[in-house]
């Protein structure tokens, strides 16, 4: 009876609830550092980020304790003691040594072809038959003429030349007289070996100069040399053009060569034929023997230039060291001309070689980078997401007058200006790079 009153059920229980309270209370206090140490933590990162941002766009972060190398926009090289070779690249053409295209003494119709290519033909074989037109005959009547004419003149030349001969030793005739009719009866001898040189080729050709001359003579073509038939030109019933009577060069009909003897034909630049010597040894390879290398020397180098798709090139013949039975005639050869080298060199990349005015310069980089001074600009960041340096370029690079020696496509010796192992800039420095536009 002395108890405490029972409490209805209505009635709120405030301890119970704030037992309860209490105790959610000091759960949420157990989680919560936790998660404000998170936060502050990405804070943190951020802030730090957003620091290093500003500072990396402001400069400040480019001091000479924290660049490197590897931050400038610009590749780097080193100098370095090898040897070096000049050479000189080029492609060019298999050739026979002894080609001769095969033309028509005149002009027609061709009526019979009989080689192929590929064929073997001896000197004289006859290989093709041609109709002269009528102007072609007309030729043939004028050519009979014309040794039949220079015959007589020659005649009557030697005999004035032997009667004023006895004249001017009678002392009846001037020395300056004598001297006329010995040029005349020059002339009239050289002009009759002409005559007869082109009945020659007529007769050769199997067209008779006695008798009435017609159209229907058949001209026979006949093989200069010993050789292989290497191309045919001209179809049956095409009409040729005449190799020695016409203003052209004539209609070749077949191209016989020596393919047993070969050698390679290129052009090179009148830049690079300055290295180029008689003489000098070739490595060459050959596009359909990817995996095969032969010999060569350069044995004939032309004395004048000629225009090649606008560039001025010299012809060059590299004369193989041996024969390969496995080469044709138009087969690509890439050539490698090997020149002057030197052994144990001094060199460096020749990119890292400037021209400034009369001068030839390297740009070595400073082993430790000069701090900036008051008020001088920071290099600023590239796209690349690298430094550009051309502004303050002297705070990472001497500029370094070198005397050069060999140069070949990769090296170039250096006789004097620097040392073994130092790094060089292998772009110029103080050429501005593309720099990013919105730091």
């Amino acid at each position: 009876m002395g108890g405490k009153p029972a409490r209805s059920k209505q009635e709120p229980n405030f301890a119970e609830a704030y037992e309860q309270g209490g105790s959610h209370m000091a759960a949420g206090l157990r989680r919560g550092p936790r998660r404000w140490i998170w936060i502050a933590l990405i804070l943190g990162v951020l802030v730090l980020g957003s620091g290093a941002a500003f500072l990396g766009r402001s400069g400040f972060a480019h001091n000479k304790q924290t660049l490197k190398a590897e931050d400038l926009d610009l590749r780097i090289g080193k100098s370095g003691v090898s040897d070096i070779q000049v050479t000189v690249n080029e492609m060019g053409t298999i050739e026979p040594v002894v080609k001769v295209d095969v033309k028509s003494p005149l002009s027609g119709e061709v009526t019979e072809l009989l080689v192929k290519e590929g064929d073997r033909v001896k000197r004289g074989q006859v290989l093709a038959r041609v109709e002269p037109d009528v102007n072609q005959a007309q030729t043939l009547s004028a050519v009979r003429s014309e040794l039949t004419l220079a015959e007589i003149r020659a005649q009557d030349a030697q005999k004035d030349l032997e009667t004023n001969q006895r004249l001017y030793e009678e002392g009846l005739l001037a020395v300056q007289q004598l001297k006329d009719y010995r040029v005349k009866f020059d002339t009239a001898k050289e002009n009759l070996e002409a005559a007869k040189t082109k009945s020659r080729i007529v007769v050769e050709s199997g067209i008779p100069l006695e008798g009435q001359i017609s159209t229907s003579q058949r001209v026979n073509i006949v093989s200069p040399m010993d050789g292989t038939v290497v191309k045919r030109n001209v179809e049956v019933g095409q009409t040729v053009t005449s190799g020695v009577s016409s203003f052209n060069e004539g209609t070749p009909l077949y191209t016989v060569a020596d393919v047993g003897s070969m050698l390679i034909k290129a052009s090179i630049n009148e830049v690079d034929i300055g290295r180029v010597r008689l003489g000098m040894p070739v490595v060459i390879t050959v596009d359909a023997f990817p995996y095969r290398r032969f010999d060569g020397t350069v044995t004939h180098i032309s004395p004048a230039a000629r225009l090649k798709e606008k560039v001025k090139v010299f012809d060059v013949e590299v004369t193989l060291k041996e024969q390969i039975k496995d080469f044709r005639a138009g087969m690509t050869a890439n050539i490698e001309v090997r020149g002057d080298k030197v052994t144990a060199a001094l060199g460096i990349p020749v990119e890292a070689i400037f021209k400034k005015k009369d001068r030839e310069v390297a740009y070595i980089l400073k082993k430790a980078f000069d701090a900036p001074k008051a008020g001088e600009k920071e290099p600023r960041n590239t796209r690349s997401g690298k430094l550009d340096v051309s502004d303050v370029w002297q705070r990472f690079f001497e500029e370094k007058d070198v005397k050069v020696g060999l140069v070949s496509l990769e090296k170039a010796q250096i006789m004097e200006g620097l040392t073994d192992g130092v790094e060089v800039a292998l772009e110029d420095p103080t050429k501005p790079r593309q720099v990013d536009e919105n730091q």
